[in-house]
């Protein structure tokens, strides 16, 4: 039996998974969603021995979250 995958797609997620013991791992990747012509951050968690990944596209609120935490950004090419 495969365990259930954590998906996240908003801020107010992955603060839910952050408080449900979650754990993101810096650094957080960034790239462009060139359909959309907008920047995405994608965090990648641990919790225990489980991996996710919070694919979120930029805002002023996910600006404020990742400086108030000083996470380190590093583009994707």
């Amino acid at each position: 039996m495969v365990a259930d995958r954590l998906r996240v797609d908003s801020l107010d997620q992955l603060r839910a998974a952050l408080e449900g013991g979650w754990q993101v791992e810096p650094p957080i990747y960034t790239f462009t969603d060139r359909l959309r012509q907008r920047v995405v951050y994608q965090f990648i968690l641990w919790r225990d021995s489980q991996a996710g990944v919070a694919t979120i596209y930029d805002d002023p609120q996910v600006q404020q979250f990742i400086a108030t935490h000083a996470y380190p950004l590093k583009p994707l090419l």
